[in-house]
């Protein structure tokens, strides 16, 4: 019997694992219907949460794997997020 933990855990690493597969061969930033929701799955850094902000984007998932070594960084983009209206998640 698997522990809760593992069960969510397995979860999140298959979802992430399924949502690089598909954009895979795509841009660094995905848009899903026109801005609403994007996708950071490769590569992040300042321009990039610029770019986002600036699009008026609704919501914004990003791997957390992201900003490793980086706290400034994600500590920053929460707070700019934050500031803009943005909903922005890790996983």
């Amino acid at each position: 019997m698997k522990l809760s933990f593992e069960s969510d855990l397995q979860f999140q690493q298959d979802a992430i694992k399924s949502i690089t597969n598909i954009f895979e061969s795509q841009a660094l930033e995905d848009a899903i219907n026109d801005n609403e929701l994007i996708l950071l799955l490769e590569k992040t850094e300042q321009k990039i949460i610029d770019s986002i902000i600036a699009n008026k984007t609704k919501k914004v998932v990003a791997l957390d794997k992201l900003f490793k070594d980086n706290d400034q960084l994600k500590t920053n983009t929460v707070l700019q997020m934050k500031d803009a209206g943005i909903e922005f998640k890790t996983i």
